[in-house]
């Protein structure tokens, strides 16, 4: 079997992104383009990628020279489109043909994540989720599909006509099918936006052709840049003191001694669980870097995850400076002030409501 052509249409202009680059490169909180983080999660084995994005778009970021550059990210080839497309559909149909694939082709969104065990089939499918498992999306601005038995009866766009949605990943056996019909829906109808959905539509319906649904995992939803700014809300950057916060107050001189103090459990149980929650801990202190191996060994005593350690931090006010703009709103970073040794950290972060007693 030839290998799957992965496609990610981005010749949109991305106007449910107003004001800001096209979405595909915007940055993550985890430091990656959405686009590299729409297909981090898919299994990837003997499959290849095409992302199709436009002139003026390449011109303007330089994307072929960004992509190259990306470390530990599978090799990506451009296809090049000189002015926007009507659809999604059109732009997948305009790169088939210039990049002359056949075989198996899996059309995936470039505005969300999903995991999927294994892209390649003997058949036709459509990734889906059941709407319950979907946390929090715009229902209304889904495709929908409707199982008889194993197969899909029938498919439609924008039209709650089951409880599993589409979540933009489409397979076809043969790229051959989808450029017949797209071929054929356009002629008859050259003005119409031609949805992948409705290419599929037609071929259950009216061609008999079988597609069946496949489940994914994992699902985020970024379509919009609500969405996506929703979606960076919920991981945010801790820059957290140690003493006095984390720890007992201590110091060098004087007793207890760096190292030597106890926890303070219940800001400890906080910041484990805002680790686990995948948000970035730092911690800064004003100890000496030589005492990076004592303290190091101390927070794990204390089960303290972190992502980086700062030592040699001035003992005296700090200020942290921000930049803010449409992709990252104001206020774009904020400052808590505890009381040395408190132990309600959870309180002065907000969090009482949001963690009921017996989750935290």
């Amino acid at each position: 079997m030839k290998k799957t052509t992965i496609i990610i249409p981005c010749a949109g202009k991305s106007s449910r992104y107003p004001t800001v680059r096209p979405k595909f490169l915007l940055v993550n909180p985890s430091g990656n383009l959405v686009l590299i983080d729409s297909i981090s999660k898919l299994n990837l084995k003997n499959c290849s990628l095409i992302v199709t994005i436009l002139e003026e778009h390449n011109k303007k970021y330089g994307i072929e020279k960004m992509l190259k550059k990306i470390p530990n990210s599978p090799k990506i080839s451009i296809c090049i489109l000189d002015k926007p497309t009507k659809s999604q559909a059109e732009t997948v149909y305009k790169t088939i043909k210039l990049q002359k694939i056949d075989g198996p082709v899996f059309i995936k969104d470039c505005d969300n994540i999903f995991g999927l065990e294994q892209i390649e089939e003997k058949y036709n499918y459509v990734a889906t989720l059941l709407l319950k498992n979907a946390g929090v999306i715009n229902a209304s601005n889904k495709s929908y599909a409707l199982n008889e038995g194993e197969f899909i009866k029938t498919i439609r766009e924008k039209e709650v006509i089951s409880d599993t949605f589409c979540v933009g990943g489409y397979y076809f056996v043969k790229a051959s099918d989808f450029i017949e019909t797209f071929e054929k829906l356009n002629n008859e109808n050259p003005k119409m936006e031609l949805y992948v959905s409705m290419i599929i539509r037609f071929l259950i319906e009216k061609k008999g052709m079988k597609f069946k649904t496949k489940n994914v995992f994992e699902y985020l939803d970024l379509g919009t840049i609500n969405e996506w700014l929703r979606f960076k809300s919920t991981i945010k950057t801790y820059l957290v003191d140690i003493d006095g916060v984390l720890v007992e107050n201590s110091g060098e001189y004087s007793k207890p001694l760096w190292g030597k103090s106890k926890g303070i459990k219940e800001n400890v149980k906080v910041i484990q669980k805002l680790y686990k929650l995948n948000n970035q801990i730092i911690l800064i202190t004003s100890r000496k870097e030589s005492y990076r191996e004592t303290t190091i060994k101390q927070l794990k005593k204390l089960d303290i995850k972190f992502h980086q350690l700062i030592m040699n931090v001035y003992h005296s006010q700090r200020i942290l400076i921000n930049d803010f703009s449409n992709s990252n709103p104001y206020p774009s970073a904020l400052a808590i002030n505890i009381p040395r040794d408190s132990k309600d950290l959870i309180k002065y972060l907000n969090l009482e409501k949001e963690w009921p007693s017996n989750e935290r």
